[in-house]
């Protein structure tokens, strides 16, 4: 039974971690994508990292 309790919240926090990174990410690699891209603009990264859509909710 503890087990059961562990794992489901394990479970809960790692959804809460994965929608944070899930948010700081949106909101983080424009930006430093933007920036690479404004300051090196045939650096591989800037080319390559493209705005990411945010996935719908």
């Amino acid at each position: 039974m503890d087990s059961l309790i562990i794992g489901s919240s394990r479970k809960s926090s790692n959804q809460a971690l994965s929608l944070a990174i899930d948010s700081v990410s949106t909101r983080l690699i424009p930006t430093i994508s933007s920036t690479i891209r404004t300051q090196y603009p045939s650096h591989p990264i800037a080319i390559s990292v493209k705005p990411i859509p945010s996935p719908p909710k």
